[in-house]
């Protein structure tokens, strides 16, 4: 008897997934797909960057706290003092989105779309502000969420981050409304 219950124990422990194991599996058509079963090739990913959301302030808040977006398309396109290592995006703006913002919706997320002329540049990255707090990582995406909007006014900006770190560029300010629960 005590043979059968170590059998069932040791059973019972390799059944269990390792804890952050990865597998990719490729089916006959090429498609990719990724599981916790490990009958794929495994993949080791990256750490994620966590960043807080708990209302740390922006260490480089905007010197220009209006709420209202200057009328002028073309922000300050290159903080760098070598315009040179830098071009700007002709175009680099967030996208309202196409309806008003309920207060489940605020809190549950946006989509919101970055217009950028030309593409996205190899190395840059963008990332979100929410309130002049740094609200989302930097990434290689034109569409960046803003999450956990609370009733009222807010005021949204796309940054351009490079390789290093550093701000490149910034949109206009978008305002953005979420509605007060009924």
């Amino acid at each position: 008897m005590p043979v059968a219950l170590l059998v069932i124990v040791l059973l019972s422990v390799m059944s269990l997934p390792v804890e952050g194991a990865v597998y990719r599996h490729t089916d006959a058509d090429g498609n990719v797909s990724w599981s916790d079963h490990p009958d794929g090739e495994a993949v080791t990913l990256p750490q994620p960057e966590v960043i807080d959301l708990t209302g740390t302030p922006d260490p480089d808040p905007d010197p220009d706290p209006d709420p209202d977006p200057d009328p002028d398309p073309d922000p300050d396109p290159d903080p760098d003092p070598d315009p040179a290592a830098f071009t700007p995006y002709r175009r680099f703006e967030l996208m309202a989105p196409g309806e008003p913002l309920s207060a489940a919706r605020g809190r549950r997320g946006v989509a919101l779309r970055v217009m950028l002329s030309p593409g996205l540049r190899e190395g840059h990255r963008l990332r979100l502000k929410v309130d002049d707090r740094h609200h989302q990582s930097a990434l290689a995406s034109r569409v960046l969420m803003a999450t956990g909007l609370t009733s009222g006014r807010h005021r949204l900006v796309a940054e351009l981050v490079d390789g290093a770190g550093r701000v490149r560029q910034r949109s206009p300010v978008l305002t953005v409304e979420v509605a007060t629960p009924h």
